[in-house]
């Protein structure tokens, strides 16, 4: 059975990488209009705009639980390096 392996630096970049993917998810219904052009075909831009604006009480919920989660992942990555601290302290203290 393998090790699981935490380190500092993964939960880190776990919590940034989660907060870019909420800011994106929050912008997405204002990509759908500022987008437009990017779209093409009118009835495709109608399509976008309509998926974009019309899920707006889901979005509202999935995006509080995506920053819940970031939260508690930027707090176990701020009690994981306490705790890495605190063992490195413990053994480089020197005994009077």
């Amino acid at each position: 059975m393998a090790n699981l392996i935490v380190t500092s630096a993964a939960l880190d970049d776990s919590a940034e990488k989660l907060s870019s993917i909420k800011t994106e998810f929050d912008g997405a219904d204002r990509r759908a209009t500022t987008d437009a052009d990017v779209w093409g075909a009118s009835p495709v831009e109608a399509a976008m705009e309509k998926f974009g604006t019309d899920w707006s009480i889901h979005r509202g919920h999935i995006s509080t639980a995506i920053g819940d989660l970031h939260k508690k992942l930027e707090d176990m990555s701020t009690a994981w390096n306490n705790t890495e601290q605190g063992l490195s302290d413990s053994l480089t203290t020197e005994s009077v």
